[in-house]
């Protein structure tokens, strides 16, 4: 059976972390130092008591995701912006009456936004999806 894309993503990724951290580059030349935060691995009782008092069945995926790390905090600091997968306990506390349909639960955060996770990492923890379609003459012309 194939590893899980969660699984390859976060295993490449941790294989680039010198003590949690990785010097990225982002647009613009910007270079930071951006820290990580991998939490214990998920019982399957704790994954089974989600399921069953939700009646919501989670994706193998994303119960593979729970049992290698039940909650990770990635490319921070990034001023408020840092991608959040919650930890099993905290999906329930973090859905909000009336922002969605009670059906769903949230099981991360990132600004506001929704995300591809294989591409956030990949992207370093850029905000890809503004990245402004540039040549070199529309780059000069915009500054």
């Amino acid at each position: 059976m194939q590893s899980p894309l969660f699984e390859k993503t976060l295993t490449g990724l941790q294989k680039r972390l010198v003590d949690g951290k990785l010097t990225v580059q982002n647009n613009e030349g910007f270079v930071e130092e951006m820290e990580f935060q991998f939490r214990e691995p998920a019982t399957d009782e704790e994954i089974q008591g989600f399921i069953h008092s939700t009646g919501v069945q989670l994706p193998e995926d994303y119960q593979t995701f729970l049992r290698l790390h039940n909650g990770v905090i990635l490319f921070q600091p990034w001023f408020g912006g840092q991608f959040e997968l919650y930890r099993v306990s905290e999906i329930i506390k973090n859905q909000v009456a009336g922002l969605h349909p009670s059906s769903w639960y949230p099981i991360g955060y990132q600004d506001g936004g929704y995300l591809l996770f294989d591409h956030f990492i990949i992207a370093q923890g850029t905000k890809f999806w503004d990245w402004p379609r540039y040549n070199v003459h529309r780059y000069y012309r915009n500054r």
